[in-house]
């Protein structure tokens, strides 16, 4: 929904719009440049995420 990626941005969190609305894209994009991408597959997604995983890993919290 628009308030959860009103949320997410607001936490500086990368939001992925797949099949948006040209107009939505535009809405969130205005928002936030570089936090919101927009795809029109979930594989371009899982490109996203996989990319943003191998610049900023995350680790379980016990392996510290």
């Amino acid at each position: 929904t628009a308030s959860e990626i009103a949320l997410a941005i607001k936490e500086n969190k990368t939001v992925i719009l797949l099949n948006q609305y040209p107009e939505s894209q535009v809405f969130f994009q205005n928002l936030s440049p570089r936090q919101v991408a927009r795809v029109d597959t979930p594989q371009e997604a899982i490109q996203i995420v996989m990319h943003s995983l191998s610049e900023h890993p995350v680790y379980p919290d016990d392996s510290h």
